[in-house]
């Protein structure tokens, strides 16, 4: 947050279980729709969400990272996947 000079952390934004149960199941449903990026056995219980969770702000809502070996293979690459913020408020 730029006015208070402040960071934001991703439990500010999904400050709720509900907000963080609805933008798992949009995450998980990425995940499994792109599979050949992430690992096949991915389960909804390990896409993490919390204070330390990196994210950004984008145009339409925010972007979750994925870091290398968190879900996908380390040929995948680090992966950012778009949350529209339609889904989470």
């Amino acid at each position: 947050d730029l006015k208070a000079q402040k960071r934001v952390t991703l439990n500010q934004i999904l400050n709720s279980k509900t907000k963080i149960s609805k933008t798992k199941d949009y995450l998980y449903s990425y995940i499994k729709k792109h599979d050949t990026l992430f690992f096949p056995d991915v389960k909804k219980e390990d896409i993490i969400l919390n204070q330390n969770t990196t994210f950004y702000f984008t145009k339409n809502g925010i972007a979750i990272v994925f870091g290398q070996y968190d879900l996908g293979p380390y040929a995948a690459g680090i992966r950012d996947v778009q949350v529209p913020s339609s889904i989470y408020q």
